[in-house]
């Protein structure tokens, strides 16, 4: 079985019913746009911040449910007592 990297903190089908009727992706502000410092010291955004996001690339987070021993990485959730 494969490893997942990027997990989801907001699970898709919670994001699906915030959807707008006939939509299939979220309105989803990107906090860290890409940025270009110009010769003259102005910083501009490359893109808007809003982008129309899919529910697949909304909400997670690279290595969110990971743990890493060494050179392995381990994404299993375990439940209940040890």
């Amino acid at each position: 079985m494969s490893i997942t990297r990027n997990n989801h903190y907001v699970p898709q089908w919670y994001q699906q019913g915030f959807l707008e009727p006939g939509r299939s992706s979220l309105a989803y502000v990107d906090m860290t746009p890409d940025r270009q410092v110009l010769a003259d010291g102005r910083v501009i955004t490359q893109r808007g911040a809003w982008d129309n996001t899919p529910t697949s690339l909304a909400f997670r987070q690279k290595d969110l449910y990971s743990t890493f021993f060494g050179t392995c990485i381990n994404d299993e959730m375990t439940c209940g007592a040890l």
